[in-house]
């Protein structure tokens, strides 16, 4: 891509519901291609993201119902959660460090795992150098209050 030699883009997309595992996971490894456009591009970054990112998938669960959509780890205790979540990013760090990239991780507020303190426990749990956090200050102000208005996720 000669014709971005010039252009500094500092991140590119980003990648949805890492949480994935299972059934699950071979679509979210397979998501690889982000990857190789991102370097295609000469981008540095890709932002990876804890879901399940349809808000609508959480709050059905919440009520104890099948939402139909990824659901993640929702249904998952805390430490399996944070097993499978860390277990995913370490995996996606070694195939992103391949393409020279550093990923960021960013936590939606309507999930499990959605504070900075998780995201910090993730990271290094994962123990990537190619990790590292954003911290979007809606989803931090949302995971507040959602959790004031009991959004689930399993404390056990």
């Amino acid at each position: 891509a000669t014709w971005l030699a010039d252009v500094d883009i500092p991140g590119i997309y980003f990648l949805l519901d890492i949480e994935r595992h299972g059934t699950d996971q071979a679509a979210l490894i397979a998501e690889r291609e982000l990857f190789d456009l991102a370097g295609i591009a000469g981008v540095r970054r890709v932002q990876i993201l804890i879901g399940p990112v349809q808000l609508a998938a959480v709050q059905v669960r919440a009520a104890g119902q099948n939402s139909g959509s990824c659901e993640g780890v929702l249904r998952k205790t805390r430490a399996d959660q944070a097993r499978i979540t860390s277990a995913n990013m370490a995996r996606l760090a070694e195939m992103a460090v391949e393409a020279g990239l550093l990923l960021y991780l960013e936590a939606l507020f309507g999930p499990p795992l959605n504070r900075p303190f998780d995201q910090q426990a993730l990271i290094a749990r994962a123990n990537r150098p190619n990790l590292k956090i954003v911290v979007d200050f809606w989803h931090r102000f949302a995971s507040v209050i959602g959790q004031r208005v009991s959004l689930p996720y399993r404390a056990n």
